[in-house]
């Protein structure tokens, strides 16, 4: 397990705003013997991916020791690492990850055929009930742990409590969550 917290945020934003101008230079390409630009679901898809950058962000932080880049995990998300239920929403979040990737190759699809990532059928799987499912598992589990439920820091902000430090992490990841299906749901309307 990795016990420092490195941000992404700075890497995604630049990844992200590289493929927006790439998105602004396809407009103006001439596409005679292509498919026209997709251009309207390739903004709602930026815009959906930096949504799930915001998350990330926000769980970066409150994940690490006194929010710095490279700190140390703090307790409460070793606490959250550690529940058995941590490893099937993960697993969950991975599944949905890699079903939506493949519908990216649509801004690069140039022909008037059936865009091959719609035959299979994990594309349009919401994957809805298994992170509900194993969100309220890792709910119920950390709720029960008096590690987290009951060790507010007495005097302290927010921020330095347990229990909010996991709500952020847990609200971030539905967060990208959402974002996700956004940027599923704005490719598979234009497909």
């Amino acid at each position: 397990s990795v016990e420092d917290v490195r941000f992404h945020k700075g890497e995604v934003h630049d990844a992200i705003a590289h493929a927006e101008r790439m998105g602004i230079e396809a407009t103006a390409e001439p596409r005679y013997w292509r498919t026209a630009w997709l251009g309207g679901a390739f903004s709602e898809a930026t815009r959906a991916a930096y949504q799930v950058r915001y998350s990330l962000a926000a769980m970066e932080y409150s994940m690490s020791e006194d929010f710095q880049d490279g700190g140390r995990k703090n307790a409460a998300m070793h606490t959250v690492m550690a529940a058995p239920s941590c490893a099937a929403l993960l697993e969950a979040m991975a599944r949905k990850v890699g079903s939506v990737r493949p519908l990216l190759d649509v801004f690069v699809h140039e022909t008037c055929d059936r865009f091959g990532a719609l035959k299979d059928p994990s594309v349009v799987h919401s994957y809805r009930e298994e992170i509900e499912k194993a969100q309220r598992s890792i709910a119920s589990e950390l709720s029960q742990n008096t590690s987290i439920s009951r060790r507010a820091v007495e005097g302290g902000t927010l921020e330095q409590d347990p229990l909010c430090e996991v709500c952020v992490v847990i609200g971030s990841l539905d967060c990208m969550l959402n974002g996700i299906r956004e940027l599923q749901h704005a490719i598979l309307r234009s497909a």
